[in-house]
Protein backbone atom coordinates (compact mmCIF):
# COMPACT_ATOMS: atom_id res chain seq x y z
CA UNK A 1 0.00 0.00 0.00
CA UNK A 2 1.32 3.37 -1.03
CA UNK A 3 1.79 6.09 1.59
CA UNK A 4 -0.31 8.56 -0.43
CA UNK A 5 -3.21 6.12 -0.60
CA UNK A 6 -3.00 5.48 3.13
CA UNK A 7 -2.85 9.21 3.82
CA UNK A 8 -5.89 9.86 1.61
CA UNK A 9 -7.82 7.08 3.33
CA UNK A 10 -7.19 8.46 6.83
CA UNK A 11 -7.94 12.01 5.67
CA UNK A 12 -11.32 10.87 4.35
CA UNK A 13 -12.02 8.85 7.49
CA UNK A 14 -11.13 11.82 9.69
CA UNK A 15 -13.44 14.06 7.66
CA UNK A 16 -16.33 11.60 8.08
CA UNK A 17 -15.76 11.36 11.83
CA UNK A 18 -15.62 15.15 12.11
CA UNK A 19 -18.88 15.56 10.14
CA UNK A 20 -20.53 12.93 12.36
CA UNK A 21 -19.49 14.77 15.51
CA UNK A 22 -20.75 18.09 14.13
CA UNK A 23 -24.08 16.49 13.18
CA UNK A 24 -24.41 14.95 16.65
CA UNK A 25 -23.54 18.21 18.41
CA UNK A 26 -26.08 20.26 16.47
CA UNK A 27 -28.91 17.73 16.35
CA UNK A 28 -32.22 18.79 17.87
CA UNK A 29 -32.39 15.93 20.35
CA UNK A 30 -29.23 17.15 22.09
CA UNK A 31 -30.06 20.86 22.11
CA UNK A 32 -32.17 20.71 25.29
CA UNK A 33 -29.50 18.81 27.20
CA UNK A 34 -26.74 21.13 26.00
CA UNK A 35 -28.81 24.18 27.02
CA UNK A 36 -29.21 22.74 30.52
CA UNK A 37 -25.52 21.92 30.79
CA UNK A 38 -24.56 25.34 29.43
CA UNK A 39 -26.60 27.17 32.04
CA UNK A 40 -25.42 24.94 34.89
CA UNK A 41 -22.58 27.26 36.03
CA UNK A 42 -25.07 30.13 36.26
CA UNK A 43 -27.65 28.16 38.28
CA UNK A 44 -27.40 28.68 41.99
CA UNK A 45 -29.82 25.88 42.88
CA UNK A 46 -28.04 22.97 41.22
CA UNK A 47 -24.51 22.85 42.51
CA UNK A 48 -23.98 19.11 42.34
CA UNK A 49 -23.37 16.91 39.32
CA UNK A 50 -26.16 14.63 40.54
CA UNK A 51 -28.75 17.20 39.46
CA UNK A 52 -27.51 16.97 35.88
CA UNK A 53 -27.42 13.18 36.01
CA UNK A 54 -31.02 13.09 37.25
CA UNK A 55 -32.21 15.45 34.53
CA UNK A 56 -30.36 13.43 31.86
CA UNK A 57 -32.04 10.22 33.01
CA UNK A 58 -35.43 11.92 33.02
CA UNK A 59 -34.87 13.17 29.46
CA UNK A 60 -33.76 9.71 28.30
CA UNK A 61 -36.87 8.17 29.81
CA UNK A 62 -39.06 10.73 28.05
CA UNK A 63 -37.37 10.11 24.69
CA UNK A 64 -38.17 6.44 24.70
Amino acid sequence: MDFNLLSAFFTGLSMLVFCGIVYWAYSRENSTRFEQLGSLPLDEGSTEAGDVAKSNKEMENNHG
